[in-house]
């Protein structure tokens, strides 16, 4: 306490009243005892030597030593001259001309400083200004942060807005948050990031998204890295060089060869010779790469995996005959060499047939009865459901695989997916041999009825008889039919007689219509009344056989 009086015996303390400046006699206290000096009224308690004033305690705790300003503030500290502080609190000031205002718990050193609307911040150095900020700090220059939290600041004019942002260099500006600029003139606003350079020459930028580095004057650092890597080179001759990799190891991988891009710049790996070679930025694994309209290459619909070719599709591509199970390797398992996923179309196609490369070679027998179990359907595809497979909405017409593989197992296939398919040329050798067998059939029936008519009466000519006009046998319409078909037919004149006989393929007579003499005519046959097959009628004039047609009855 001794200690403390003869501190403040160096200089004459006065404290001003209502009235005048009263001296103080400093005799000592009594230890414990609640003496002190100052005022007990509601002034300032001042400092003075030699007469001149020197500092201050303000009646709101306020430490002032210098001339500097208190407005609406407590708490607060200041050395210097011509400082100020505005709606403050718990705040220091050092320096001269400096100004804390709608501050807590803030610091400001040097000189023109400004701390507006902000808590617990720093100023350090000359022209620098806080506003609307907290917890950050700026030293230097000329700095500006603004709607800062967390922020810190080096170097001189510089512009920060946004939280968690570093700025250190000269013109190191951010925008946004958790953002970083180094250097001279570098302007940053890619949130989370780093920005690095000079004058935007070599500036750096690195986000979680890659590094991009740029060689030349631009603004490179404005832009977000596309890739892990971009290095923008544009060297200047006699200054600096290109791009260098230095001490690249040599390697025994399928892909030894660096290769940069032109257009897109990117680098990759192939094994393409210089001097000729393909090169590709394409990596997914087996697909063929495409160049498109801006140069730049990509994957194609090709996939090629060494055994099989896809085109709009990556199989799998292995298949069996008939309802058989799929297992890989098993007899009767088979790998497509090409698949289309989509509509295909050529000049001609044609199938290896020759028959040197064929063995256990026989001949198709009952064609014509698997035939008239074929059901032939029209039918549009579930593309909304399926649409990976690229179905069209047109109507098509064809057979159901299922359905066919109970007739002709060797035309369908399913691969390993459980998808079946259907091979429409192993159709064709069944469909001429059931020709075939039909028309040795019609033959066959034909020289039955003219045999039997033959026999008898002999066969009609109706330019023999003599009489006008001529007969006629029409085709059944409609041929198929379900429900009822008609027959038309012509009569000569002077005709006596003539019926309509129905036989079965067997050339047994299934039904007999006997026919007006008129000159023409026709009869009605009704579906109901046969059973579902192919048949054969024949028109008999005056007991003899005139002509014969085949109609077809399918079910109902």
């Amino acid at each position: 306490m001794k200690k403390m009086f003869l501190l403040f015996g160096i200089f004459s303390i006065f404290c001003q009243t209502n009235a005048s400046a009263q001296w103080w006699d400093l005799t000592g206290t009594v230890a414990g005892a609640a003496d002190y000096i100052g005022t007990n009224n509601p002034v300032d308690f001042r400092f003075s030597t030699n007469g001149f004033p020197r500092g201050r305690v303000t009646l709101d705790g306020n430490w002032d030593f210098g001339f500097n300003t208190y407005t609406t503030s407590s708490v607060c500290g200041a050395f210097g001259q011509a400082n100020n502080f505005n709606s403050s609190n718990n705040s220091f000031l050092t320096g001269g001309m400096n100004l804390i205002q709608n501050t807590n718990f803030s610091a400001a050193m040097g000189h023109n400083n400004m701390i507006d609307i902000s808590d617990a911040v720093v100023a350090l150095g000359q022209g620098n200004h806080i506003d609307t900020s907290n917890q950050s700090v700026c030293a230097g220059e000329d700095l500006h942060l603004v709607h800062g939290h967390g922020c810190f600041m080096a170097g001189g004019h510089s512009h920060s807005d946004g939280a968690y942002n570093v700025s250190i260099g000269r013109q190191a500006d951010t925008k946004g948050f958790n953002l970083h600029s180094y250097g001279s003139g570098v302007y940053n606003d890619l949130n989370s990031s780093i920005a690095m350079g000079f004058a935007n020459n070599r500036t750096m930028v690195l986000t979680d998204r890659g590094v991009s580095i740029q060689v030349s004057p631009g603004s490179a650092s404005t832009v977000a890295p596309t890739h892990n890597l971009i290095v923008d080179a544009n060297p200047v001759p006699g200054v600096n060089s290109n791009i260098a990799f230095l001490n690249v190891p040599t390697t025994t991988k399928k892909h030894p060869h660096l290769v940069i891009e032109p257009i897109s710049g990117e680098i990759f790996l192939t094994t393409a010779s210089s001097g000729g070679g393909v090169s590709t930025s394409c990596f997914t694994a087996d697909f063929v790469p495409k160049s498109d309209a801006s140069g730049n290459l990509s994957c194609s619909q090709i996939y090629d995996d060494a055994t099989s070719v896809g085109i709009a599709t990556t199989g799998p591509f292995g298949y069996t005959a008939g309802s058989g199970v799929f297992i890989a390797g098993a007899p009767g398992t088979q790998t497509v060499k090409l698949d289309v996923n989509g509509l295909t179309r050529s000049v001609s196609f044609v199938a290896t047939s020759d028959k040197k490369y064929k063995t256990n070679i026989t001949t198709l027998d009952k064609s014509l009865d698997k035939v008239m179990k074929l059901n032939g359907v029209e039918y549009n595809w579930k593309a909304s459901q399926y649409p990976s497979k690229q179905f069209d909405d047109l109507k098509h017409s064809g057979y159901i695989a299922q359905e066919l593989l109970e007739v002709l197992p060797n035309a369908v296939v399913k691969d390993q997916n459980g998808d079946y398919a259907v091979d429409y040329n192993s159709i064709i050798p069944v469909l001429s041999e059931a020709i075939k067998e039909q028309q040795k059939q019609i033959e066959e029936l034909k020289k039955l009825i003219q045999d039997k008519n033959a026999s008898s009466t002999g066969i009609f000519d109706d330019k023999k008889t003599g009489e006008s006009g001529s007969a006629f046998l029409a085709q059944n319409v409609p041929n198929p039919f379900s429900a009822a078909t008609e027959i038309k037919y012509q009569l000569p004149k002077g005709t006596q007689k003539a019926t309509i006989g129905i036989h079965d393929m067997n050339g047994k007579e299934i039904k007999l219509i006997q026919l007006s003499t008129a000159t023409s005519g026709s009869v009605t046959i009704q579906g109901g009344d046969l059973q579902p097959g192919m048949y054969w009628y024949t028109l008999v004039i005056d007991g003899k056989y005139f002509d014969g047609k085949k109609m077809v009855l399918t079910s109902q």
